[in-house]
């Protein structure tokens, strides 16, 4: 009896569903020739390095150049790094020394937890051999830090091609006791003054240091990126960056295509009258800021903006509870909150919102982020009562008239995408050491 043969459209497709278990890719390739290509493209597709272990490993394997084994570095397209366990002996300074000249097709590099403040022979070389990684158009950084503002724009300026900066942490950098002595940090090395010309940026500080904030935005403005970039993703604490960050928006202009952006308070430098061809916005509103100022701030951003062609626009509204009674811990914050919502002059918004700007908008989504509400108040029907309370209320908006207004609950988005190591941790030893 013949065996039963499945066409590759089928088993490409199947294996492509399989791509994030290493174990069952692996046994895949060997189940027969036709299915060893896919599998091996997403078992090398990948290559995470977590300890200094593995590490080590893959450095033999590299410098043996076994026919083999070259190929499967071929494969790789992405390459993670994860320096949190190697505080002793830390490995994320030498991956370009090693991996450059064997990852000709690589195209996303991400750095975890990667200190690069130590001086060293090594250290002074480490941009040189970054711009080795001559395919490479995504450059991620989560948690790193560098030893100032001119080794974090050699360190961005090094890759000839990125075209994608997404960074994430505190600080990027750390600055001298007197900040303004690092100014001098702001122009880039005389060969990399043409760039970053990026496409994407994404920023994330959670730090409360705005001097840092500034000077990213103030470097970033003497760069071609204020001529390229389409899409821009800002998350930060505090007010004192906006002035240059609103000359970056309007220095970018017609190009951006995508914002994700703080609530803009301050109407004088944040505009965005200069992104005429702006086709999704998310506004994200912090529980700082009081909801009568928040959407007054946002009915002053609405009635500036300019672009005809927005279809998605989306509020990230964080809801904190203080906890500040034991004894009414949830129930008093319902109170306060639902005393601000009634101050919230839904009439101007509205006014603003059903004039020929909007008319275009096919999606309105309003996410409600809870945090800090004490556990047992949420299971209780004066929580639900609350919530429901907020939805009726935001359903005054002329979108849910309109049927393209949805509200959603869940938790804090720095709840949902804080570093959690386990979980990259206990996904076992890399694919190559199934090579060896």
């Amino acid at each position: 009896m013949p065996i039963p043969f499945l066409p590759p459209e089928i088993t490409d497709r199947i294996i492509d569903h399989l791509w994030d278990d290493p174990a069952v890719l692996y046994s895949c390739s060997l189940v027969a020739r036709s299915w060893a290509a896919s599998s091996r493209y997403h078992l090398f597709s990948t290559l995470r390095i977590v300890s200094r272990r593995p590490f080590d490993g893959l450095v033999k394997l590299a410098r043996r150049r076994a026919p083999h084994i070259v190929p499967l570095f071929h494969l790789v397209h992405e390459l993670q790094v994860y320096d949190v366990t190697a505080k002793k002996k830390p490995y994320a300074r030498i991956v370009p020394h090693v991996f450059a000249a064997h990852m000709p097709n690589l195209r996303t590099l991400r750095f975890y937890q990667a200190d690069w403040r130590q001086v060293t022979p090594m250290q002074a070389t480490f941009p040189m051999f970054l711009a080795q990684f001559t395919s490479v158009t995504q450059l991620e950084l989560d948690g790193c830090i560098c030893a100032n503002l001119k080794d974090f724009q050699r360190v961005i300026c090094a890759f000839p091609m990125l075209e994608h900066l997404f960074v994430r942490g505190d600080d990027p950098f750390t600055l001298p006791p007197n900040p303004q002595h690092n100014l001098t940090a702001l122009t880039p090395p005389p060969r990399t003054v043409q760039r970053p010309r990026l496409l994407s940026l994404g920023l994330w500080f959670r730090s409360h240091w705005h001097k840092e904030h500034t000077l990213v935005w103030e470097w970033l403005l003497d760069t071609p990126s204020k001529d390229t970039l389409h899409s821009v993703c800002v998350y930060a604490p505090g007010t004192e960056w906006h002035p240059p960050y609103g000359q970056m928006l309007q220095a970018v202009g017609p190009s951006l295509l995508r914002l994700d952006t703080p609530l803009l308070l301050d109407g004088e430098h944040c505009t965005l009258s200069s992104n005429t061809n702006l086709r999704e916005l998310v506004i994200n509103m912090a529980n700082s800021q009081s909801w009568p100022v928040a959407w007054s701030a946002f009915t002053r951003l609405a009635s500036q903006i300019t672009s005809h062609h927005l279809r998605r626009l989306t509020f990230n509204l964080y809801v904190c509870g203080e906890q500040d009674e034991p004894g009414m811990r949830g129930e008093a914050d319902t109170k306060r909150l639902d005393e601000l919502w009634d101050n919230v002059d839904w009439n101007e918004l509205n006014r603003v919102i059903m004039g020929d700007i909007f008319s275009g908008l096919e999606e309105v989504c309003v996410r409600l982020q809870w945090a800090l509400w004490d556990g047992a108040f949420q299971k209780t029907a004066a929580f639900r009562d609350f919530k429901l309370e907020i939805e009726n209320r935001i359903r005054r908006l002329h979108w849910h008239d309109r049927g393209i207004l949805s509200i959603t609950h869940g938790p804090p988005i720095n709840e949902v995408y804080d570093f959690d190591f386990k979980q990259y941790k206990n996904r076992g030893k890399s694919a190559f050491h199934q090579f060896r």
